[in-house]
């Protein structure tokens, strides 16, 4: 959506969250430091139980060779995957 919104300066933020009983996933267009371009319009953010349940979706995200893993899984409160779709994934610890 590149088309401005009348009474808005600027390009709106686009979020939204997909819901079930076991999970929330959360979505937006807020893209990361290196700006707004094709192929990067969309973020996933998803909570995990804990780091083992985290390290197992950062393997299944990151199988494929050079995926971008940004962050510690064992340390960081939030681990950034890029995926084979290049879909960024930004994988948190659900509170304890």
């Amino acid at each position: 959506m590149d088309r401005k919104i009348e009474g808005y300066s600027e390009l709106p933020i686009v979020s939204a969250a997909l819901t079930s009983p076991s999970v929330v996933i959360y979505g937006s267009d807020l893209v990361h430091d290196d700006g707004r371009k094709i192929g990067n319009y969309l973020s996933v953010f998803l909570s995990c139980m804990d780091v083992m349940d985290r390290g197992r979706l950062v393997a299944k995200l990151a199988a494929s060779d050079g995926q971008s893993v940004l962050g510690n899984n064992e340390t960081d409160p939030l681990v950034e995957v890029v995926d084979i779709f290049d879909v960024r994934w930004i994988l948190g610890l659900a509170p304890q």
